[in-house]
């Protein structure tokens, strides 16, 4: 009776093969190739070995993925006015309208909800001016920008110091890293720009304040 010829699989077979194709196959399929590739080999010792590594290695990955689909950005548009009577080197402060966040639906798109918000960090904001059209930020020498809502002290989220003469009517600020999750949650939430000006303007610059707030959650049903 003939016997089934053993063959010893290739040297780089098997796992480096799955890394490569990771993208292409589901976990699924994944632990699958890996009995295969596992039960083509003869030693017990190194088919248990081989399927160690390989199941920490699904693991790994899958737990990487996954907090992936956990992430997610939150964008709001508001604006502000400073008026033309504001004194030059003095501070002064302008409030934004109130931005809903509609935060509920948000996390419900997103898969998650309020009670899984793990943090909540600014990660973009801009400044642009729609008014007047030739408007520019030369007047301004600095700016800090805070946070406020309901029941929540003011948290500076970002800031401009030492605005360049060469600026013109759009102006990134530098984020802070800090969670703010607390504020998102919440029905609403306003800007205060706490800002010194160096120049005379004679008319009412208004500002868009764009923002982009970076979330990280967990998973619903996760």
């Amino acid at each position: 009776m003939l016997k089934k010829k053993y063959t010893k699989p290739r040297k780089g077979n098997g796992i480096i093969t799955i890394i490569n194709l990771w993208d292409s196959f589901t976990t699924k399929q994944y632990i699958y190739l890996g009995y295969v590739f596992v039960g083509t080999n003869k030693s017990p010792y190194k088919m248990k070995k081989i399927l160690v590594l390989f199941s920490a290695f699904i693991a790994f990955t899958s737990c990487d993925k996954l907090d992936d689909l956990t992430k997610f950005d939150m964008e709001f548009d508001t604006s502000v006015v400073i008026e033309s009577a504001v004194n030059v080197n003095l501070p002064f402060s302008v409030q934004s309208p109130d931005v809903e966040t509609n935060s509920e639906s948000e996390f419900e798109f997103n898969d998650t909800r309020k009670d899984l918000i793990e943090d909540i960090r600014l990660k973009e904001l801009k400044l642009i001016i729609t008014t007047p059209d030739d408007g520019d930020f030369t007047f301004l020498e600095s700016l800090e920008v805070f946070i406020s809502a309901e029941g929540l002290e003011d948290v500076k989220i970002a800031s401009i110091t030492d605005v360049p003469d060469t600026v013109d009517n759009t102006i990134d600020l530098e984020t802070f890293d800090v969670d703010i999750k607390d504020y998102i949650k919440k029905d609403t939430f306003s800007l205060k720009l706490e800002t010194v000006t160096d120049k005379v303007i004679t008319e009412d610059h208004h500002i868009d304040v764009e923002t982009v707030f970076f979330v990280d959650a967990k998973i619903l049903g996760i």
